[in-house]
């Protein structure tokens, strides 16, 4: 029977990155929701186009992270 194996720092590193991101993404959507309950509308507008600039970039490097580290992963067993 073969022992588990360790994590790799490739995995661990991608593990931290998307456990930020989706509490960055939980963090803004409260920040957009309070500040819409407070009626603080330059924030909410602030927030949204942060949002659709930034969103898709990072989306496509977390998602290449992932891909690249399942390959690595694979390759190393």
């Amino acid at each position: 029977m073969k022992k588990p194996s360790k994590n790799t720092w490739l995995l661990q590193i991608t593990t931290e990155i998307i456990r930020f991101f989706l509490l960055a993404i939980a963090g803004c959507t409260i920040a957009h929701f309070a500040s819409a309950a407070l009626e603080l509308h330059f924030i909410s507008i602030v927030l949204v186009s942060l949002f659709e600039a930034l969103f898709i970039r990072i989306l496509v490097l977390v998602a290449s992270l992932v891909a690249t580290t399942a390959i690595v992963e694979s390759l190393r067993h």
